[in-house]
């Protein structure tokens, strides 16, 4: 059976609060509460907490929209339907009372049939309320399972690529903080920037596919049919993920990671923004990767074949951004003497600390150069039509 409805009557009246009883008894789906006061009003609502509150204006303490402010401000009843009831007929203050959260009118004195069916309304508006904050958190709720469910899956299969590849759990790691990196520089939306993370985890996964003698030849020692062996974990990579719904995307990404930014790449020999940012990015990171596999390069090394591949393998803007991110987080000595500003807080007088390019490559000062008030103008200038992605770094003193 179930519970009968609580509605709340505010009436100081006594004769007005029998009416509205009298009127409402006639559902038995109702149960009716009163008050005289709005102090025992919201007694009466902390305890028993009314689906709807039927009040009139002029009360002896406080008016009822004085009453009402309290009620939505009230942490527990701040959802109830609240009716007023008013002799008033202005429609300035009606409009006030909506402003501050009043529901509905009715204007004394009242015709039942209209006050039971506005009733009746409220009270149904209430109930789709309840029934969608309800649907809410259970989707809130099965969303969460469903997350710690693929991070349960993407821990797995992390840890089974750093099983099957040598030093892959390691550098999945190094490439989704370098990817996170990137991704906030780049001012991609939070569900991007998960991809970004996720696939830079997952990014070798495809490598599981390769034989136990290819995985454990040294870079430099592999033949040209190695590495068209090698070569297909893109797809390797998709096919072992992309069956996964929620790893769909992911899936796609890593299929792209070895594309070309000029259109050389494979497997599908896509260019420009054609790729995925997340694999333009992807593609950096393998490059990294590929340039580190040696051991002991310096950073400088890193940077150049970075910058060798601007516009042919590599986006020119994931160029800037690598270049920075290897300069910055490779060498803790780099920073010293430096600090890192926007393009908008550049003054008369700086050195800069490094080359100042614009996301499209374009150097628009070298390492060294004073800035002048000219020079800043021409930059910000510049910055709105070919954005400076990257921080811009000047030496301490200036």
């Amino acid at each position: 059976m179930e519970k009968p409805t609580k509605i709340l009557i505010v009436e100081d009246d006594l004769t007005h609060l029998h009416l509205i009883s009298e009127a409402l008894a006639a559902n038995r789906q109702y149960r009716i509460l009163s008050a005289t006061n709005t102090a025992k009003a919201m007694t009466v609502a902390e305890e028993h907490m009314p689906s709807l509150i039927i009040c009139d204006y002029y009360l002896p303490e406080e008016n009822g929209f004085a009453f009402c402010t309290k009620i939505r401000n009230h942490s527990r009843l701040h959802d109830t339907m609240f009716m007023m009831l008013t002799a008033a007929t202005e429609t300035e203050k009606k409009v006030e009372g909506f402003g501050i959260g009043v529901d509905d009118y009715v204007t004394k004195p009242f015709d039942p049939q209209e006050f039971l069916s506005r009733v009746s309304s409220l009270l149904r508006i209430k109930s789709l309320t309840e029934e969608l904050k309800r649907d809410k958190k259970e989707l809130e709720e099965l969303n969460r399972e469903l997350e710690e469910g693929l991070m349960g899956v993407i821990n797995l299969l992390t840890q089974l690529i750093g099983l099957r590849v040598p030093g892959a759990a390691v550098r999945g790691q190094r490439a989704a903080e370098m990817m996170e990196w990137m991704a906030k520089q780049l001012e991609l939306p939070e569900s991007a920037a998960k991809l970004c993370r996720i696939s830079a985890q997952l990014h070798e996964i495809g490598k599981i596919t390769v034989s136990d003698e290819l995985l454990s030849k040294n870079p430099s020692e592999l033949l040209e049919s190695d590495l068209e062996k090698i070569s297909h974990f893109p797809v390797m990579g998709q096919l072992l993920v992309g069956g996964i719904p929620q790893l769909k995307d992911v899936g796609t990404i890593l299929r792209h990671q070895m594309e070309h930014f000029d259109g050389t790449g494979y497997p599908d020999r896509l260019m420009r923004d054609e790729i995925p940012i997340a694999s333009r990015l992807l593609r950096g990171v393998n490059l990294v990767e590929q340039a580190s596999a040696a051991g002991n390069v310096s950073t400088d090394t890193l940077v150049e074949r970075v910058q060798r591949a601007r516009g042919t393998l590599l986006d020119p803007k994931i160029v800037q951004l690598l270049a920075e991110y290897l300069r910055v987080n490779n060498n803790s000595a780099w920073m010293e003497g430096k600090r890192q500003i926007s393009v908008y807080e550049l003054q008369e007088g700086m050195v800069l600390a490094s080359d100042l390019c614009t996301g499209n490559g374009i150097k628009l000062l070298p390492q060294d150069s004073t800035i002048h008030m000219s020079t800043i103008q021409k930059i910000i200038a510049h910055h709105h039509f070919d954005p400076i992605i990257n921080h811009i770094y000047i030496y301490h003193q200036s």
